[in-house]
């Protein structure tokens, strides 16, 4: 981390302002070969103030109109000395900066360079610096809360809880061997650790969601009221509604935001058996869109004579919420959710049942508290899990304690994996490639 390193750190396109971040230890110095201002220089104007100059090539030939701040380490995001040049916004203006810092002793920084030195230099753990990407990937709001609870140290400081408890474990287990008739070695305290980390794990379930988005697919016959039913869930006629039937030959996929959950919501063609090709093509892809969904609203027209709730019978009861559209003509003859699209009765009890379904993950969202988003968090903490069984049921049937050791600290050593305090050669690299340039 000798070098100074350059980058864009705002996103490409038209936009008012662009930023240009400057770090290492000819940060201010490089950035003052560049900037000039009306009165004094970079180097010895006052840390953490805008200052208004202009971005200047090697003749002084003036580029844009810029303002820089001097950030000196270690108070600054890497804990280097940084400096951020504020251009318009735009590929000419920051492009032509960042050439210009380049040209003035700064390398182009790698992706995710500056969260990687922030790391290294121990301004954030690596889960911490896994959330920057968490903010920035966000879909909807309970993914930015649960993304800032993590930057926070809320998942860190539950793995380190822990991570405590375990090492623990390890140490009385460490003295046991030494000094076996003087210390027994209580399968509770492990235990109760095993619960607390289970519950952990299943946080995983809610962080996927949160993460992917939970897909919900609208199936059902067709003129069952399945576009309408689409329609009144987004409160927009986004569907084509007619009272011909097989008018959706193809799905209609919106992303909306439930109470911060990000959810996926599908319409599609209605399932039947048909010899024209167009709808045939249509129920094919329907089909394959209920196989990959989370959730499936099996729509039942309450007011078919008779009702067809054959289709309940073709969808997976696991994944599949019965749902009686056209309530306002007749009652349903079964079980399952009434609602009315024309009416709007029904719709706001559909959303908060689609929300149940979602493992968790709408009060998880809200809550903002430790939970697994990662998939390399996940897997951690799985391994950990699957350490600390193999260690309890090896007290539990009088294992030598040199054995049950070994699965403890293999737990200590993965959860360790989460927070950075336990480090491969290959995981910054499987981390912060993740990463765009700038960030």
């Amino acid at each position: 981390m000798t070098d100074t390193i350059a980058a864009v750190a705002t996103a490409p396109g038209v936009g008012g302002i662009a930023i240009v971040r400057v770090s290492g230890p000819q940060a201010v110095e490089v950035a003052d070969r560049v900037v000039g201002l009306p009165k004094g220089r970079l180097t010895r104007a006052a840390p953490w103030r805008l200052r208004l100059g202009w971005a200047e090539d090697e003749g002084g030939c003036r580029l844009d109109q810029v303002l820089a701040v001097v950030m000196r380490g270690p108070r600054s995001y890497t804990r280097e000395d940084m400096v951020e040049v504020h251009c318009h916004g735009g590929a000419a203006a920051a492009g032509a900066v960042l050439a210009q810092l380049v040209a003035a002793g700064a390398r182009p920084a790698e992706p995710g360079e500056f969260t990687r030195r922030a790391f290294l230099n121990g301004r954030l753990d690596l889960a911490q610096a896994e959330a920057i990407l968490g903010l920035v990937n966000a879909r909807a709001e309970g993914g930015l809360r649960v993304a800032a609870g993590q930057l926070a140290g809320a998942l860190s400081a539950e793995v380190r809880r822990l991570r405590g408890g375990l090492l623990q474990v390890a140490a009385s287990l460490a003295v046991a061997i030494d000094f076996p008739e003087d210390v027994e070695v209580e399968p509770p305290t492990l235990a109760a650790i095993r619960t607390e980390l289970a519950a952990l794990v299943e946080t995983g379930r809610a962080g996927q969601i949160i993460r992917q988005g939970f897909s919900v697919v609208i199936a059902g016959r067709p003129n069952a009221g399945k576009s309408s039913l689409f329609n009144a869930l987004l409160g927009a006629d986004r569907a084509i509604v007619t009272e011909h039937a097989g008018t959706t030959r193809d799905f209609i996929t919106e992303a909306v935001d439930w109470d911060g959950l990000p959810v996926t919501l599908t319409d599609t063609a209605g399932l039947r058996e048909t010899a024209e090709p167009v709808e045939a093509l249509g129920v094919k892809r329907a089909r394959q869109a209920v196989d990959a969904a989370d959730l499936i609203l099996g729509v039942v027209d309450a007011a078919g004579d008779p009702p067809d709730t054959g289709i309940l019978q073709e969808l997976e009861p696991e994944r599949t919420l019965s749902v009686w559209t056209k309530t306002d003509l007749r009652a349903p003859a079964g079980p399952g959710l009434a609602v009315s699209a024309l009416t709007g009765e029904g719709i706001p009890e559909l959303r908060r049942a689609i929300a149940a379904h979602s493992g968790g993950a709408v009060a998880m969202a809200g809550s903002g508290g430790p939970c697994l988003v990662s998939l390399r968090h996940q897997g951690a903490a799985a391994r950990a899990l699957a350490a600390v069984d193999r260690a309890e049921g090896g007290l539990r049937s009088g294992l030598p304690w040199e054995l049950v050791a070994l699965d403890v600290n293999e737990a200590v050593e993965t959860l360790g994996e989460v927070t950075g305090e336990s480090l491969r050669d290959d995981l910054l690299e499987q981390v912060f490639s993740q990463f765009c340039v700038g960030k």
